[in-house]
């Protein structure tokens, strides 16, 4: 099974592990942001290019994203595109 990344405090972590999920909090920064500038707008914060490069670079396969915040609530929308 893979991993279940997830990103912000919010996220029913217990609920997804209960079902037999395996998560893990997805916080590592990247070198650049290469592939998120290429989708993303140029004011996003670095923590959304963050989480858009791990997503597009192919490192993150499930990801729960929550609607905590802007950021979150574009990032979503960017992977919805893509």
């Amino acid at each position: 099974m893979s991993t279940t990344y997830y990103i912000c405090k919010y996220t029913p972590v217990e609920l997804l592990e209960a079902l037999g999920g395996t998560c893990q909090v997805l916080d590592e920064m990247p070198d650049g942001f290469l592939l998120s500038d290429q989708v993303g707008h140029p004011n996003l914060c670095g923590f959304g290019k963050a989480v858009l490069e791990a997503c597009l670079s192919g490192r993150v396969r499930e990801l729960v994203l929550v609607n905590c915040c802007d950021t979150i609530r574009s990032v979503y929308d960017i992977l919805g595109l893509v």
